[in-house]
């Protein structure tokens, strides 16, 4: 691109954000709302809250997923090694562990579920008008 080509394009970006804008007083006004301080939703608010919920549900379940690899991998390695194809062999491993996994991190589990829950109950006053 050249500087004129660069120079239309941040000019037309330029434009487009002054009619994004002038379309939201528009329909401010037409709804009758007037702002409060900047304390009303905005899409990156919603894409943050999105996103602590999932990185939350991936640090609460990766203790549990690893460890059904883990086991899952071990016993498909020992039935390679033993040429036994049963079904239910590598089932039962699995349930155990995972049991036993569930018994030792339920405690954080709950931990990092409270508090996310804690927090984003917190926020709440900043979410409403």
């Amino acid at each position: 691109m050249t500087h004129s080509a660069v120079d239309r394009a941040e000019a037309n970006g330029k434009e487009r954000l002054c009619d994004v804008q002038s379309m939201r007083s528009v329909g401010d006004a037409k709804d009758g709302r007037e702002k409060q301080g900047g304390d009303s939703v905005t899409p990156e608010m919603v894409t943050e809250l999105g996103r602590q919920a999932l990185e939350t549900t991936l640090l609460v379940a990766t203790p549990i997923l690893g460890l059904s690899l883990v086991i899952g991998l071990a016993v498909s390695a020992f039935q390679a090694m033993t040429q036994l194809n049963e079904a239910t062999l590598t089932f039962v491993p699995k349930i155990l562990a995972l049991f036993g996994a569930l018994l030792l991190f339920f405690p954080w589990m709950l931990n990092v579920l409270t508090t996310f829950t804690a927090n984003l109950f917190a926020a709440i006053p900043q979410y409403v008008h």
